[in-house]
């Protein structure tokens, strides 16, 4: 059903939001319960149409069909009878479905007795109009059989509202590229195996992948101080601080963070640039050692070893002994030599040293492949 509202909002504030959409992606989520609620009709629906398909931007959760009926669901948006009348009639106005046929005609027609009445959609206000790259802006309010058709006074009211939406949706279409290209890098980032912040010229915080968030939260080496990343041991903090500067106005630098009886944490200053800012960035990339390991998932698929082989030359890479995996593992160190014989093989190595050198060097470091890159 429509989302509940406490009562329909305003053309003017339908208007601002619509514009608040076109700039942000999310803020489509509402957008069509609000313009079913302001038409008094139960659904509402923004779509895409073009010769590769139907893209379905927002609708009301009535609309929504189980993913087992995908196929019949992405066959009626494809074969949507409105559409093809509206195009037919090569307007980008506004259309209601009575215009577009007799109500007898829709009842007798496939999209009604097979899709339109599951949904309990009979009477449609609309309009389809030309966007960028050869798609349709589709937009379409409806109430059910049993309600009023749309009549002057939703015209008079659509008039005012689908210029607006025209120009929201033509906008959120023109920014989509880019807005991909933000989203990928955003998601690129975060799936680093390896942690990673983004810093002003003062140090403070403004970005950090979830490993980077781990290495901060764990407090070992570095952690936040009013908004500033910091070095813990005192003797690093005063060259963290000159080279996160040095970065941000000119080159990046290196340096090695200590920890009281543990293997230090590295790092790795570089600048970033963005042509249309004049403040510089910089992205610090850090290794921890204790926390960066090969993925024996990784290992597997790259060189054919099993689950238990694959986890023996992660440990190798880590320069544990045959004793120490077999105490990990909870398997003899003569089973461990075994694997450990067969992994020499499959990678072509032939000594501890040179097995752990090829792990550290490949993509095994990282991270797993069988979890989604979505952001």
């Amino acid at each position: 059903m429509v989302r509940a509202s406490r009562s329909p909002p305003s053309l003017n504030v339908l208007i601002e939001s619509l514009y608040d959409a076109a700039v942000d992606a999310r803020a489509w989520d509402g957008m069509a319960p609000a313009l079913a609620t302001t038409f008094g009709a139960d659904s509402a629906i923004f779509k895409l149409h073009g010769s590769t398909g139907v893209h379905l931007l927002e609708r009301t959760d009535n609309l929504h069909t189980a993913p087992a009926d995908k196929t019949w669901a992405d066959h009626w948006h494809h074969n949507d009878l409105w559409v093809e009348r509206t195009q037919a009639l090569k307007t980008s106005g506004i259309v209601t479905s009575q215009q577009l046929l007799p109500d007898s005609e829709f009842e007798r027609s496939g999209y009604y007795q097979d899709w339109n009445r599951h949904l309990g959609v009979y009477h449609m206000i609309g309009s389809v109009f030309p966007m960028a790259s050869g798609l349709s802006g589709v937009v379409g309010i409806h109430r059910p059989r049993s309600s009023a058709a749309f009549g002057a006074a939703d015209r008079r009211r659509m008039a005012r509202l689908l210029p607006h939406l025209q120009r929201a949706m033509r906008i959120r279409s023109h920014l989509a590229p880019s807005r991909l290209a933000a989203d990928a890098q955003a998601a690129a980032f975060d799936r680093l195996h390896t942690p990673a912040l983004v810093l002003d010229a003062d140090g403070r915080l403004l970005h950090a992948n979830a490993q980077g968030e781990g290495l901060l939260r764990e407090g070992s080496s570095l952690s936040l101080s009013a908004d500033r990343v910091i070095a813990v041991n005192p003797n690093s903090r005063f060259r963290w601080r000159m080279l996160v500067q040095q970065a941000a106005l000119t080159e990046g630098g290196s340096l090695l963070l200590a920890r009281a009886g543990r293997a230090p944490v590295t790092a790795l200053f570089a600048p970033l640039r963005v042509a249309s800012q004049n403040n510089a960035a910089v992205l610090v990339l850090l290794r921890d050692p204790e926390q960066q390991v090969a993925s024996p998932d990784v290992l597997g698929q790259l060189f054919g070893l099993t689950p238990t082989e694959a986890r023996v030359a992660a440990a190798i890479a880590e320069g544990l002994a045959p004793e120490q995996i077999a105490q990990r593992l909870g398997i003899g160190v003569g089973t461990v030599r075994s694997h450990l014989r067969q992994v020499l093989s499959k990678t072509g190595t032939h000594r501890q040293n040179g097995l752990a050198a090829l792990i550290t060097r490949s993509v095994a470091m990282l991270g797993e492949t069988t979890h989604s890159l979505r952001g």
